[in-house]
This record gives C-alpha cells, structure tokens and sequence, in this order.
C-alpha cells in the first residue's frame, strides 16, 4: 500500500491501524502473512467510512474476528483486515418474561465473555458454545456449534450492513445457514445479533458447562495452537474418525501436525508455516478419499496469497 493510501486512510480510522501487519499476531494458529492494514474501527460510522473508502480506492478489504477458524497463507492479505473494536462488544437484554428472554449480543464480543454473562444473569441455550473460541459475529458465519446445538438454532435476527452503506435487520427466516457456514456476501458486515435463550439457574448453566468442559478436555487439544476442527463431520460420521481409520493421526509435516488426541485438529508445535497445513490437510483429503471414497469438506476458511502481495497504486497500472 502506497504513502498516499496509507495517509487516507489514517485520517478515516481514528482508532488504530496496523501496516504491514504479520496476521500471525491474529491468529490462534500462531501462522499467517502480513496484511497491508490491520484495522480496528470503534464505531459503525467508521466501519461505515472505511468500507466506502475501500470500494472508492478499489482496496480488497475483509472482516475479521480472533482468527480462530481461519487460516492465512504465507503471502498475507492484500489490502485491509477489519476488526471490530469495543463498541461492537455490548450485551443488553431487550425483552424478558418468566421463562424466555430475548438478548442483543454485539457481533465483537468474545464467546467465553457472553458465556459467562449468561451464568452471571441465568440465562441457559448457549452452553453449546463452550469452548468455541473466537467473536460472536465469527461464531455467526461459521454456524459454531457443538455439544449437539448449534447458534442459528437461537437466533432471532441479526443486524448488518451492507457494502458500508445500508444498515438492516435480517430475520432467521430469511437467513441461508448450512452445516457451519452462513451463506452471506463477504462484503455485509454483521453488527448485532438477537438470540432467544430461556431463564434458568446460574449453577443448572455452570453445571451444564462444566460436563461439555470437562469431555472435551480429555479428547481435544485445548492446549496446543490450532484451528479447531479442519473438516466438517458428516451426519452418521465423524471426520476424525476417518481420519484416524487412514492411519493419520500424528502424521507430520514440517511444524504441523495431526493431534494424537483428535484427528481432526491441526496443531503448530511451534514455527509451523501456512504451507505445511495446507500440504496436510491435502494430503489427508486425499487420503480419505482414496480408502473411503467420501470426500472432507472444511470447516474452517483458508484466505490469502501463497506468495507476498501488497496492495499498491503500481498495480492497477
């Protein structure tokens, strides 16, 4: 990105930018190259400002949550990477009855932050979301979900806006979710969401998240860097048990290798690149397709260039 562009835009964003920025920094895989500029807007105006910006200057931009369910190339990301500051992070109660209540989660605030306000308060439906890390807003594009639920089952609507212009309420009816994905234009950026939950007790939620914690501790790397689950499971079967049937787990490439404790981890023991993931996860792609003819569908996304680009005037020329 040249000077030029780089002054521009810091006279929109008045919150921090980040040139030249390594998403490693970013990511929960610890893997990632640098992105032009990384921004964190504080406000929907300035969202607002900087998406218009981006279309006007013709600068790639995309939306981004604590990177946990998405891998960087090596190459980086040309143009911007925005993030959501602290006035994306508010939770309010916007109707309550004896048994229902209806909440209005910011799509900035982080889950483990929403969980434990729902205990704080009583309110039960999202323990299914423990330990799924990341935003509320990621956990929305993703269709996060385990423990057998998943969040488009409590969503009411959500709020967005489209190509920094429009702002709207969409309801669930009107949203196409499919198995951990939301089918929605990368351009939108999601605010808000509203999610019905019910009343309850704060030790019946606490007691309901501990049993999830506590099974999943035993059979998940929770203490290693990693994407979480890389494929999607299948109705009838899990992808890490077909991975494991091909004989991969613990296979090894470079620094990325498929956890002994869960086959459809991914972790980095430290200096994995984004190349020996996506050498891996091919590899067993391939594998399983081979000895199963079933084909892995992923979970998480893989954005970015395999080799270094920057967003610069010279290239429109």
């Amino acid at each position: 990105m040249d000077q030029i562009l780089k002054e521009e835009l810091n006279k929109i964003v008045r919150a921090q930018v980040l040139f030249d920025e390594p998403m490693s920094n970013h990511s929960s895989m610890r893997v990632g190259g640098r992105t032009d500029a990384f921004v964190t807007v504080k406000s929907i105006d300035e969202l607002k400002g900087v998406i218009q910006w981006s279309v006007e200057k013709g600068v790639p931009y995309m939306f981004w949550g604590n990177g946990t369910n998405t891998l960087v190339k090596d190459g980086g990301i040309p143009g911007l990477v925005i993030n959501f500051g602290e006035s994306f992070s508010s939770i309010d109660v916007e109707r309550k009855s004896d048994e229902e209540v209806l909440v209005n989660v910011g799509a900035g605030v982080q889950t483990s932050h929403f969980l434990n306000w729902c205990i704080d308060n009583g309110f039960k439906g999202a323990e299914f979301l423990w330990g799924i890390p990341g935003t509320i807003g990621g956990n929305i594009i993703t269709n996060a979900g385990c423990a057998g639920g998943e969040i488009a089952d409590i969503i009411s609507e959500i709020t967005v806006v489209e190509k920094g212009k429009r702002e709207l309420s969409i309801r669930k009816s009107a949203l196409n979710f499919g198995t951990r994905r939301l089918k929605m234009p990368r351009s939108t950026a999601i605010l808000s969401v509203r999610l019905n939950l019910k009343t309850g007790s704060s030790e019946e939620i606490r007691n309901t998240i501990e049993g999830i914690r506590e099974k999943r501790k035993g059979t998940q790397p929770l203490d290693e860097p990693s994407l979480g689950c890389i494929f999607k499971n299948f109705k009838n079967q899990s992808a890490g048990a077909l991975i494991d049937d091909a004989g991969f787990k613990g296979v090894r490439i470079g620094k990325a290798r498929i956890s002994t404790r869960h086959a459809n981890f991914v972790v980095n023991e430290g200096g994995a690149s984004a190349k020996d993931i996506v050498s891996l996860i091919n590899m067993v792609r391939e594998k399983v397709r081979e000895k199963f003819g079933v084909a892995l569908d992923l979970e998480i996304f893989i954005v970015g260039e395999d080799e270094r680009k920057s967003y610069d005037r010279e290239m429109e020329e």
